[in-house]
This record gives structure tokens, C-alpha cells and sequence, in this order.
């Protein structure tokens, strides 16, 4: 709706330097003709300036021409009063300034700008990069970007662009009451003024709220003099759109930079909790030494012993005294006293009345001392036979409320000799003295807890370890060898056989790729009960994943006589944001349990899969899949053990089917990893059963992403003969190994397996290739290091080349592939095109 408010007034437009008007070409002698003739100059002169922008796309940059280039804005600011001189219509005085409007453009660049908001990684970029957008956009003349929240003030500049010679703190003030109109109704306004005006001497003044849920975080603020266009109501809607974008990233940047603040503050805090725990540590090591050595000691002289030995043990003291206060004599009795390393005897001091001992005893703390004039100040007395020291450190002995005596560190070389820490541990050991029996018993059976904890935490720790230690070395140890059965039985295949060798070997690849089906199991299973197994957010064609999927198992269902069938409800979006690679395990995985259990009889032809899109009570976006067969069905009690680890509904099952009993347990965790659950229902034995699960997915714009499966290249079986490759699949996920396969059999090729990047060099090692496809992400050794090692290590005209075959696909991976060594880079879900290119562009190794 188009809002106008009487206050504040939009200001004038300003008046337009005439520096830039053309001279006048008509005689001298006739003034009159003069100015005639110069009219007419500068009216055909500005006729042609606009007829040069009139092909321009759309509004926006007919609008930015004509007040961003000093050229236009003084040839228009020229042709208003010779036009309005020779009492030109307004049209034909305004008909220059008219654009070609194309609103599918601006709409395109909504689209890309939703992309590269995706990438700013700052608030002050996401200003900057409004202003730009809302210039391109409508061909703003000024643009403000207001802040309201996330750390600012209220009303704070984030950007702006103003004419030269103007001021953005001007502008913002002199808008204010619009701002506060929209602080109440959250809505976009649209005004021209001032009222009263001629269309092309009015300004144009669009204000929209920057809103996520009603929460306000700033505005867009644009304006466009009449001289130069004037804004519309789908101007109005270009900029809400952007600004409802805007203000999704800002609210996002926000989070993520308080969530940032929250964990650098954690941090710093645990940093100092840690360093403090460790000092502590140690303060409290030196402590339990010393309570140690007090354990067992029932005789008080022997614990007086004991802890003056440990605290000169502790400090590396020359100079100590354990002092116990005798009350019936009023007196100090030194019980352990060395001094420059030299053990005194054991003597009693009487105790002045009114001296600093008696106030000491009278008033027991702790006392630091740093320098001989603060001792005399403090009246600390000198014992006979002794000299006075530079430091000074004293803390009681107090038990039950009662002072026993005094602990007195000295040391004669240095002033200020003792800190926070000599003073914590003295304290410490001062008050177990008073106590130390109950300490001891009480140090034991914390250490004795202790100790277990330690001992439980370090099994637990070891068993991780040797856990994650056995995984790692049986993925090696195992796929080693399974590499070298494939590998090996890839070359037999290509020499001249017989058909009895030849379908031996054959024999011997497809159980070889059977038991390593079972070893992917097993491992990902142990991934993911070791915690170790992530998943992706990343978006994807949710078509192009099912129809891999059914792909993959198509064959095996035509050879069953079986049919596939596939339903996708409406509102099903075409792109989703997710794991498409675990989601696509998933799938295989059902629907080839489904395949393998439906026999293809009369009247058991058909596996059903069915999509559909969800909102879930928390709003968020689910999909859930429905995976439907005629099969051999299952028992109440089946089902109740049907998602257990190395089950299968009976024993029979697995003997007449096969499997591990893994594959629906994988299943299931994998789609609790990625937001959702697995169930299964059936009505029975012989009725078939339907897998049911669903995931998080949300909708995502992804380009291309129009909802109906793409065309898709059909493959040449011929390519292989016309340019023969050997090739090297280096991929350790099951799922991708086989699309992989299935899309270099439909172009005639065969590749050998590696499972990590330490398999294909030793692949590299035993035979020649001429094309090494290679994943990233890998364990033992990823594709980027091995791509380094093979290119250190081959020259480039006798080594393979390498394309990176991987799932990611952000921003900078492609360049970290390059820089790694390899040739070339595919993007999984790989394209059959994409595929065939990068075939074509390998020359085959003679």
C-alpha cells in the first residue's frame, strides 16, 4: 500500500550546478536566437544522452546513469528549463527520463544476491553490500542503511551513499519521524514529495524495515530525485524482498558472532580455570607430599620432624621455624628451627606483653613481610642468636578455633621473597599440623577415589584408543588384500580366457566385492557406534538422489521381473539441504532388501517407493519415505528385532537371503544422525512389509532446482572401445563406489577399487593407469595427500591423471584439489557429462 505522511516534508530537490550546460551555438548579434538556439542545443543534447540509455534492461540502471555520471545530471538539470521554456507537455519534458521495465531481471538478481548472502561472513560487508544492491536494484541516489539492534545504537548508520557535498547524518535526521512510523507498523513506506510539485521536480523516498519474526533490526532508506526516475510500488517490492534476504543474513551474522563472543569467553574462562587448576595442582602435589610423610606418625614430636623437613624439602629453605604456643607460660616454644641451613636447638621465649608476638598470638593470621624497614615499623623482634631477615612469611597453626603455634618461612638474600603461592601452601600445611592424624585419614580415602576415577578413566581412554587403533588397522589390513583380489582379477579379465576362466574370474571379482560389501558394514557400523561418523548439510537435487538410487537396483529388479514404481506428493521440494550421499545409502539399502525379498510371482511384481514433505511441530522441514514390497512380510516378533545389530527376522532369512544383519541397523542410526527415525510394519508373514522413515531436509535454492527430473546425457557403451582408459577408482564409501562403477560400465569401462589414498598408490605401484578418479575424504590417507605423494613421486608423463571425484563443494575446494596436484575436478552428484568429459580429456598411456 503506498503510504504518504505530511511530516517530515521530503525536502526539495535541490538545485543542479549549470556548469556543465553547453555553450550556445547561435549568432552573437541576436540574443534572442541565442538563447533559442542554445535551448535547443541542450535539449537535443540531453534528447540523445537518454535516447543512449533508453536499451538499458530495466529501471535500475536507466535510474543510475542518469545520477551517478556528472555528464547526465547536468545535461537533465539543463533540460528542464528550456523545455519547460518552449512549453513542452509534461509528457514530452518527462518522456526522456522513461526506462525499459523488465522486473524478470531485478528478480534474477534477487536471486543471486540470496546466493551471495550466503558468503558474507561480516555485518559492515552486508551494509556495503545493501547499498550496492539496493543502487543496482532501483537506481537509488542516496541509500542508508539504519541499525537498530545487535550492539548499536538505535538509529546508527551501518552505510550510506550520498551525493558529493551532502551529509548522511543530515539525511538520517531529517527522516527520523518516517523511522519512527516504521518502528510501529514494521511496514515498507513509499512518498513523493514535496506536495504540490510537478512529478519531475519532486524526490522519491522509499523506507523498508530490515524484520525477522517481528523482531526489527534496522531499515533500508532510498530516495531518487524526480529529474532522474521515480519510484513505484514494484520498486516498493524489489526492496521489501531484499530487505526480508538482508535482514535473514543479519539476523544469522548476529547469532553467529554472540555464539563466537560466548565461546571465546568460555574459553578464556576455562584457559584461566586450567591454569589456575594447574598451579593449584602443583601447590596441592607439594601439600599431599608433605601430608604424605605425615601418615602413620602418631608422635607429635616425630610430625613436627616430618613436616619441617618436607617444607624445607618444598622451598628449598635455608631458613624455617615451627613455633608452638605454650598458653599456660605465655611463651614460644620453637620446636624446629634451622637457620642458614643450620639446625638451632629447641628453645622457649617468654612473650612481651603488648609486642608484636603477644598481638600475633592474640590475634592469629598470616603475616608478610618484605624488607627490613617493615619489620622495624611492624616492632617484629630480633632473636638472640639469630639475624634478621630481608623476608618474612608467617601462618598459624589453628585447630578448632585454637592457635597452636606458628609456621615462619625466612629468607635473608631477597626482599618481597614470597608470593600468593608460598603463602597458600604455608597456610595450608600451617592448618594441617593442628589436625594432621584427621588429615591423614582423610588424604587416604580421597586419594584412594582418586585413584580409582584415574585408573576407570584411563581404561576407558585405552579401550577408546585401542578401539579406534583396531578400526583403522583392520580397514587397512582388510582392504589390502580385498584391493589386490579386485585389482588383480580386473587384469586377468582383460587378457584372452576361455569362457570357463573367464566366468572364474568373474566368480572370484563378485565375491571378492561381496566380502568387501560386508567389510563396509561392519565398519560403518563401528564408525557410528564409536561416535565417529558425521554427517553433511550441504544442498542437493533430492530427485537426482532417489532416481541413483532406483538405478542402482533396477537391474537387479528387471532380472526378478519386478517392478519399481516411484511417488513423489506435491509439495515435495526439488532441492533439500542434507547428506545426499547417506541419504542415498539409506534408499539402496531398502530397496534392495525390498528387490531381494519380493520373488516376482503372479501378483508379487511390484516395490514401491513413495515421497512426501512435512512440517514438523517445531516447524522444521522433514521428508518422509516410504519403501513398499510384496515380499516373504514379517512376524510380530520379527519386527520387534528387526533393526537389532547381526539380526535378521530368523534364522532361516539368513540363510536362504544372505546379508549380515547390519544394513537396517546402519540404516536406522543413520537417519537418527541426520534428524529423524526408521520403522517398519507389515501385516504379516507373506504380506509384504514398508519400511517408513524420515529425515530433516530443508527446502533449499539450488540452481537448476525446478522440480522435474533433468534430462539426463544417455550413456555410449562404445566410448571404452573408441578410447580405451585403465582407471582407478580411489572411494571408500560403498554407495558412491557402486554409482561410480554404474556409470563407467554404461560407458563401457571397468575400474579397479581403492578404499583410501595408501591403496592407490600401491595400485599405481603394481600397474600403470591412465585415469585415477579420486575422493577426498578417506581414511588412513585422504586424496589430497596422495595426490601429492603420486606427483612428487611420478613424473607427469608417467603417472595417471588425477580428478578429484569428491562431495565437496564449497567455495575454495576446487582451488585446494588443484593445489594438491590433480588435473581436474568433478563435484559429486557426478554427472554423466561431466563424467564423459573428463574421460575424453585423459589421453591414453602408451
Amino acid at each position: 500500500m503506498l503510504k504518504l505522511a505530511k511530516e517530515p516534508k521530503v525536502p526539495n530537490v535541490p538545485k543542479v550546478s549549470k556548469k556543465a550546460r553547453l555553450p550556445p551555438k547561435a549568432n552573437e548579434a541576436n540574443p534572442s536566437a541565442q538563447g533559442t538556439e542554445a535551448d535547443e542545443a541542450l535539449v537535443q543534447a540531453c534528447q540523445m544522452r537518454c535516447a543512449g540509455n533508453a536499451d538499458l534492461g530495466n529501471e535500475g540502471p536507466h535510474r543510475t546513469v542518469h545520477n551517478k555520471l556528472p555528464v547526465a545530471r547536468g545535461l537533465l538539470a539543463d533540460w528542464r528549463e528550456p523545455a519547460r521554456r518552449r512549453g513542452l507537455p509534461r509528457e514530452e519534458r518527462e518522456a526522456p527520463l522513461a526506462g525499459r521495465a523488465d522486473i524478470g531481471e531485478p528478480f534474477e538478481r534477487l536471486v543471486g544476491s540470496g546466493l551471495r548472502l550466503q558468503e558474507i561472513r561480516s555485518e559492515a560487508e552486508l551494509h556495503e553490500f545493501i547499498v550496492d544492491e539496493v543502487t543496482e536494484l532501483i537506481g537509488a541516489e542516496r541509500v542508508l542503511v539504519v541499525l537498530e539492534a545487535g550492539g548499536a545504537p538505535a538509529g546508527a548508520i551501518g552505510a550510506s551513499l550520498v551525493p558529493a557535498g551532502e551529509s548522511a547524518p543530515a539525511l538520517l535526521a531529517a527522516i527520523g519521524p518516517w523511522l519512527d512510523e516504521g518502528r510501529r507498523t514494521r511496514a515498507a513506506a513509499l512518498r513523493h514529495g514535496p506536495d504540490g510539485e510537478q512529478t519531475i521536480d519532486q524526490r522519491s523516498c522509499l523506507v523498508v524495515p530490515l524484520t525477522v519474526q517481528r523482531e526489527l533490526l534496522g531499515f533500508i532508506y532510498a530516495d531518487l530525485q524526480g529529474l532522474h526516475g521515480r519510484f513505484d510500488d514494484g520498486d516498493t517490492h524489489l526492496l521489501t524482498v531484499l530487505a526480508a534476504q538482508a535482514a535473514l543474513t543479519l539476523a544469522n551474522l548476529r547469532t553467529a558472532a554472540g555464539l563466537q563472543r560466548q565461546v571465546e569467553e568460555r574459553t578464556a574462562q576455562a584457559r584461566a580455570a586450567q591454569a589456575t587448576a594447574e598451579a593449584r595442582a602443583a601447590e596441592l602435589a607439594v601439600i599431599n607430599s608433605i601430608q604424605q610423610g605425615l601418615a602413620g606418625l602418631l608422635d607429635f614430636d616425630a610430625i613436627v620432624e616430618q613436616a619441617g623437613e618436607k617444607l624445607r624439602q618444598a622451598f628449598a629453605a635455608t631458613d624455617l621455624s615451627i613455633n608452638w604456643w605454650d598458653t599456660a607460660a605465655h611463651a614460644q616454644v620453637s620446636l624446629y628451627a634451622v637457620e642458614h641451613g643450620v639446625r638451632l636447638p629447641r628453645a622457649t621465649r617468654k612473650i612481651e606483653p603488648g609486642g608484636f608476638v603477644d598481638h600475633a598470638v592474640r590475634h592469629p593470621r598470616v603475616v608478610v613481610v618484605g624488607s627490613h624497614a617493615e619489620q622495624a615499623r611492624l616492632g617484629i623482634p630480633v632473636q638472640p642468636g639469630t639475624d634478621r631477615a630481608l623476608s618474612l612469611l608467617a601462618a598459624p597453626m589453628v585447630s578448632s578455633g585454637r592457635l597452636l603455634g606458628y609456621v615462619t618461612l625466612e629468607d635473608h638474600a631477597r626482599e618481597h621473597a614470597f608470593g600468593p603461592e608460598a603463602v597458600r601452601m604455608v597456610s595450608t600445611v600451617a592448618g594441617s599440623l593442628g589436625v594432621a592424624l584427621e588429615n591423614v585419614r582423610l588424604f587416604s580415602e580421597t586419594q584412594q577415589a582418586r585413584a580409582q576415577a584415574e585408573a576407570a578413566r584411563g581404561q576407558a581412554e585405552a579401550a577408546n584408543e585401542a578401539k579406534s587403533a583396531f578400526l583403522a588397522t583392520m580397514s587397512h589390513e582388510i582392504r589390502t588384500p580385498m584391493n589386490g583380489v579386485i585389482g588383480m582379477t580386473g587384469l586377468l579379465l582383460d587378457t584372452p580366457l576361455t569362457d570357463d576362466q573367464r566366468a572364474h574370474a568373474m566368480t572370484i571379482r563378485s565375491s571378492g566385492e561381496a566380502l568387501l560389501t560386508i567389510i563396509n558394514d561392519i565398519l560403518d557400523f563401528s564408525k557410528i557406534e564409536a561416535g565417529r561418523m558425521e554427517v553433511e548439510a550441504q544442498p542437493f537435487h533430492l530427485r537426482e538422489c532417489i532416481d541413483s538410487a532406483l538405478d542402482l537396483v533396477r537391474q537387479r529388479a528387471r532380472e526378478k521381473g519386478l517392478r519399481l514404481t516411484l511417488e513423489v506428493a506435491d509439495g515435495v521440494p526439488a532441492a533439500v539441504t542434507g547428506d545426499e550421499t547417506r541419504l542415498r545409502q539409506v534408499l539402496l539399502n531398502l530397496l534392495g532388501n525390498a528387490v531381494k525379498f519380493t520373488d516376482g510371482t503372479a501378483g508379487h511384481r511390484e516395490v514401491g517407493l513413495s515421497v512426501r514433505a512435512q512440517r514438523a511441530d517445531e516447524g522444521a522441514d522433514e521428508l518422509h519415505f516410504a519403501v513398499k514390497d510384496q515380499g516373504i512380510g514379517l512376524s510380530p516378533e520379527g519386527m520387534a528385532r528387526m533393526f537389532q545389530r547381526f539380526s535378521q527376522a530368523d534364522s532361516g532369512i539368513s540363510r536362504r537371503y544372505g546379508g549380515t544383519g547390519l544394513g537396517l541397523a546402519i540404516s536406522r542410526k543413520l537417519t537418527e544422525l541426520m534428524g529423524g527415525t526408521m520403522s517398519v510394519a507389515s501385516a504379516g508373514l507373506g504380506q509384504g512389509c514398508t519400511f517408513s522413515f524420515h529425515i530433516r531436509a530443508p527446502a533449499a535454492p539450488l540452481a537448476g532446482a525446478d522440480g522435474a527430473a533433468k534430462a539426463r546425457p544417455v550413456p555410449d557403451p562404445r566410448m571404452a572401445s573408441r578410447h580405451p582408459l585403465r582407471v582407478l577408482l580411489a572411494e571408500d564409501n560403498l554407495v558412491n563406489q557402486k554409482l561410480a562403477q554404474r556409470l563407467l560400465d554404461q560407458l563401457g569401462y571397468r575400474a579397479d577399487l581403492a578404499g583410501n589414498g595408501i591403496e592407490a598408490i600401491q595400485s599405481i605401484e603394481r600397474q600403470p593407469y591412465d585415469l585415477v578418479l579420486m575422493d577426498v575424504q578417506m581414511p588412513e590417507m585422504d586424496g589430497l595427500e596422495a595426490s601429492r605423494r603420486i606427483t612428487a613421486r611420478w613424473a607427469a608423463q608417467e603417472r595417471p591423471r588425477i580428478v578429484a571425484m569428491t562431495a565437496n563443494a564449497m567455495q575454495g575446494d576446487r582451488d585446494a584439489c588443484l593445489a594438491a596436484g590433480m588435473d581436474d575436478y568433478l563435484a559429486k552428484p557426478i554427472r554423466v557429462d561431466e563424467l564423459v568429459r573428463a574421460l575424453q580429456q585423459t589421453p591414453p598411456r602408451k
